[in-house]
């Protein structure tokens, strides 16, 4: 019951994600990634096997929505999943220094798969400094999470 709650509101981040912020929210022509920010929350929280079930299929749904690569969105999810997952056990992320690096670094990772996906289609690799300003909005983003949960 849990999980369809959570993939109810994961829908609705991704429909949040394309819609509103794909259109109106650019930072240098880098758009913020909800769904990443939330699929760390939620690794930090809940167990393996739901939340790779949920990065799976919202990996589908938001390669759906925005017209990808199939796999696109996938990959990166579930891998996010499972890096955070394993790392929680070994450092506490209620401290608010390591969650701001995790989120900085996954959205990192984020990131470059997404351009290895893009490279293993297209022949073409690509790296700019867009990832640092990916990173750092969706840690903004999680600053913000993190402070309307407290509230």
């Amino acid at each position: 019951m849990m999980t369809r709650r959570l993939f109810f509101i994961g829908l609705l981040i991704i429909l949040f994600q394309t819609t509103v912020l794909y259109q109106s929210l650019s930072f240098y022509g880098v758009h913020p990634s909800l769904i990443t920010v939330f699929l760390i929350l939620l690794s930090l929280k809940l167990e393996l096997k739901p939340t790779v079930f949920l990065a799976a299929s919202l990996g589908l749904v938001q390669d759906l929505f925005m017209n990808t690569l199939f796999f696109y969105s996938v990959i990166p999810n579930v891998v996010i999943v499972l890096s955070v997952y394993f790392v929680r056990s070994v450092l506490d992320f209620e401290n608010f220094l390591y969650g701001i690096t995790l989120v900085f670094f996954m959205s990192a990772i984020d990131y470059l798969l997404k351009d290895f996906l893009i490279f293993s289609k297209t022949g073409i690799f690509y790296i700019a400094a867009d990832f640092l300003i990916y990173s750092l909005v969706n840690v903004t983003i999680y600053i913000f999470f993190r402070f309307l949960i407290r509230i």
